[in-house]
């Protein structure tokens, strides 16, 4: 269960933005792995929240 969700959360991730209004969304969905699955809180998650958005897909469109 946890496994199938984990995976949920990477193929939303390694998606990224594919339209209009998945912003909170998507933001969401990076800052909960961070947390459950990196362990991250604090700068750190806020760090890696923004990088990994940057770095995702149509992120520029």
């Amino acid at each position: 269960m946890v496994d199938a969700w984990k995976q949920d959360l990477e193929r939303e991730m390694a998606e990224g933005w594919t339209g209009y209004g998945q912003t909170d969304h998507l933001l969401k969905t990076i800052a909960c792995y961070g947390v459950v699955f990196q362990g991250l809180t604090g700068t750190a998650l806020v760090d890696y929240v923004e990088q990994t958005a940057i770095a995702s897909a149509g992120y520029a469109e």
